[in-house]
């Protein structure tokens, strides 16, 4: 299934080939370049596009549009009662993320919004679990990951930061899991630069609360340098060069 704001849906089959294209029924607007999907167990595909929330069928029925909050969708799941979660974030920086929980008729059935970290900018993760509770992570302009859990009727249970010490004091945490007995998991980096990728000295961080929000552990890491080249000197005294993910250290960290 292909999303877009003109045509709203279309269906390609395995040779390429359209099968439909379906129009919209409402305009969206906001951040329309990163629309995300989600499928019901009917073959029905949920859709949203900038602040449009929608669901067509498996044949190209258009079954409903609304206007949610937000401006950029980060996160959409269907729940064990068919109704769809939505996460948007605002068009600038902020401090709220916004959380929408609607029907499968296209109800809404409540909109809650997450204080976050002053300067939260975005969520950086989200997960629904299979006891229809929703799983938060942000990020701040500071660097500290925080993650909130709400439930159902979209209240907040409990939110945990993450923050390591200098100097890689920049945790981003990027994925959430959960396992069978609802212990949560969220893997990431800790760096000292908000963005790992841009020369930064980082770590890979891992790590691990109960279902009802105590921290289990803490991961064991292996930190690379994030630069082309670390030299070194050989045992004949030349400088050699190792490429950076040929040269690491093991680095500890407990709960």
């Amino acid at each position: 299934m292909v999303v877009s704001v003109t045509p709203r849906a279309a269906k390609v089959d395995n040779s390429g080939a359209t099968a439909w294209t379906t129009a919209g029924v409402i305009t969206p607007t906001g951040d329309t370049g990163q629309p995300v999907q989600a499928f019901a167990a009917n073959g029905d595909t949920l859709y949203q596009i900038g602040n449009l929330l929608g669901r067509v069928s498996a044949t190209g029925t258009i079954l409903f549009e609304t206007v949610v909050g937000g401006d950029t969708p980060r996160f959409l799941a269907i729940d064990s009662a068919d109704a769809a979660w939505s996460v948007t974030t605002p068009p600038a920086v902020a401090t709220s993320v916004l959380v929408t929980r609607v029907s499968s008729a296209g109800t809404l059935l409540w909109s809650t919004s997450i204080s976050a970290q002053a300067c939260a900018t975005f969520a950086t993760a989200a997960r629904l679990t299979a006891g229809n509770e929703l799983l938060v992570m942000t990020q701040s302009c500071g660097g500290q990951a925080t993650l909130y859990k709400l439930d159902a009727t979209g209240a907040l249970v409990w939110q945990r930061s993450v923050s390591t010490p200098s100097p890689r004091s920049m945790s981003r945490l990027r994925a959430l899991s959960v396992d069978s007995v609802g212990n949560i998991y969220a893997g990431g980096c800790s760096a000292n630069a908000l963005d790992p990728a841009s020369g930064s000295d980082a770590a890979s961080l891992v790590v691990s609360w109960s279902a009802a929000g105590n921290e289990r552990w803490l991961g064991i890491f292996l930190r690379f340098k994030r630069q082309l080249s670390d030299p070194r000197t050989d045992g004949n005294s030349q400088q050699v060069f190792f490429r950076r993910d040929e040269s690491f250290e093991l680095v500890v960290r407990q709960a």
